[in-house]
């Protein structure tokens, strides 16, 4: 699956605007699978199906989610308390085709713990999750 992945990365990337700004953070560079998601305060639940984000070093992300492969860009703000991201997401169909998540994230060890806005709220504060976030905490792929 994460063959398939950077595969996928690799074809794509050339079609992804790159991020200007802020250099993505050694540290959050790399494959991410993700253990569980906590919607609008709900307890924490693991995927169904396996799920992956990756990150590269010039702020181009391909999320993977079941049958379903997104591609974009992520801008930082490392020196922000807490750390911000943005994650802008464009899929080749669907209603809703391009979309920005305002978040917050913290790596700790082998684990990104990432909280975004619901879709018209503001950036979240706190990384638990709460009416108007969803927390995921990915970990890092050792592949």
């Amino acid at each position: 699956m994460v063959k398939v992945l950077v595969l996928f990365f690799a074809i794509c990337s050339s079609c992804v605007a790159q991020e200007s700004g802020e250099p993505i953070p050694k540290e959050l560079v790399g494959i991410w699978k993700l253990e569980s998601t906590s919607f609008k305060g709900a307890v924490a639940t693991k995927p169904e199906k396996p799920a992956w984000l990756v990150i590269t070093d010039n702020g181009e992300l391909v999320l993977k989610f079941a049958n379903e492969v997104q591609a974009g860009t992520v801008a930082v703000d490392a020196s922000a308390t807490p750390a911000a991201l943005d994650l802008r997401v464009t899929m080749k169909s669907g209603p809703q085709r391009a979309w920005t998540n305002l978040g917050i994230y913290e790596i700790k060890d082998d684990m990104l713990t990432i909280a975004k806005a619901a879709d018209g709220e503001d950036r979240p504060s706190k990384l638990s999750p709460t009416a108007k976030s969803v927390v995921q905490i990915y970990r890092r792929s050792a592949e």
